[in-house]
């Protein structure tokens, strides 16, 4: 019987050499798991920062239209009043340089007394009942 004691002490020391082995492999799986979420949540921080940061590129491409399109505006708004302008001053020319022109309410006359040719009034009355 006097065996009977050493071997379970073996047994027992296997037994611990087993579960440190065991507890090793496991602790150094958790290592290595833990390594690929830190990869992995590092990725997606560099990708959201990346998306962000291609928002921010275009929000400023379009701030910059937008600023083009307003300075583009604000010439155009400029323009009207020379361009107004000018068309009166054009008009007034023309009034005074032919002023019969709008005797007897402006009347248009006609080289034939007055009157349009058949053919003529067909073709100007078949224009505007087709649709456009």
């Amino acid at each position: 019987m006097g065996a009977v004691p050493g071997l379970t002490q073996a047994t027992q020391q296997a037994t611990t050499a087993a579960q440190q082995a065991d507890l090793s492999r496991e602790l150094a799986a958790q290592g290595r798991l833990a390594g690929l979420e830190q990869a992995a949540l590092t990725g997606n921080i560099d990708l959201q920062r990346n998306l962000e940061q291609l928002k921010l590129q275009r929000a400023m491409g379009s701030e910059a239209t937008a600023a083009q399109n307003l300075a583009l505006l604000e010439a155009q708004r400029g323009s009207i009043g020379p361009n107004v302008a000018q068309g009166l001053s054009q008009t007034a020319t023309a009034l005074a340089a032919n002023p019969g022109a709008f005797a007897e309410g402006g009347k248009v006359k006609y080289g034939h007394g007055g009157e349009m040719k058949e053919d003529v009034m067909i073709a100007i009355l078949q224009d505007s009942s087709s649709p456009q």
